[in-house]
């Protein structure tokens, strides 16, 4: 361990093992790539230059973790996301966003067609019977035109989240039609699998 810090990143990453999550955030005039939880760039790709060279300095930024452990999550800014706190019956447990799904347009000041959304359980007390939850949401309009950038140059991120200093907040606002065909887990190791 203390001999790690005079390793290169990518050999440190390459014989490290498990998910790396990497998270990549829309500026102005460039796309900024960092690893979750650090705050200095791993690269920039600015908008000016050609979507070939763009989307080559990323897929070479992401070449130092291994693809089957590569992770890579969408970061939008706090202003651009909803976040709700929820008490909600147990029995909702099970099927959580389904039945989260059905009661959107009390839940947000929007039209459920017209948001993306994520939730999830939060280790939070919650009286008898009940548990707390979180409702993330989006406008459509926010999140679409950024996915569909970013699949211009080759990247399908595992998540869509929010910044929590240089972490990741934990939330998933990614359409469950243009989630990756994998498993996906949470920063922090566990599965989300079920928040589908």
């Amino acid at each position: 361990a203390e001999l790690a810090t005079f390793v290169p990143v990518r050999w440190r990453l390459a014989f490290a093992g498990g998910e790396r999550w990497y998270a990549i955030e829309r500026q102005v005039d460039r796309w900024q790539l960092r690893r979750a939880g650090e705050a200095a760039p791993v690269v920039e790709a600015v908008h000016a230059d050609a979507v070939e060279h763009r989307s080559g300095v990323l897929a070479h930024a992401l070449a130092e973790a291994d693809p089957a452990d590569r992770r890579i999550a969408l970061v939008l800014p706090a202003a651009q996301v909803l976040r709700r706190r929820l008490v909600l019956p147990v029995a909702a447990r099970d099927n959580l966003r389904q039945v989260v799904g059905f009661d959107l347009d009390r839940q947000t000041p929007f039209r459920a067609e017209d948001i993306h959304y994520g939730v999830r359980e939060l280790d939070e007390p919650a009286p008898e019977g009940r548990f707390v939850a979180e409702l993330a949401a989006t406008p459509r309009s926010t999140l679409d035109p950024l996915l569909d950038e970013l699949a211009a140059l080759g990247i399908q991120p595992d998540r869509v989240d929010v910044a929590q200093g240089h972490a990741l907040a934990g939330l998933d606002l990614l359409p469950p039609a243009r989630a990756p065909g994998r498993r996906r887990g949470r920063p922090d190791g566990s599965r989300d699998d079920d928040r589908r």
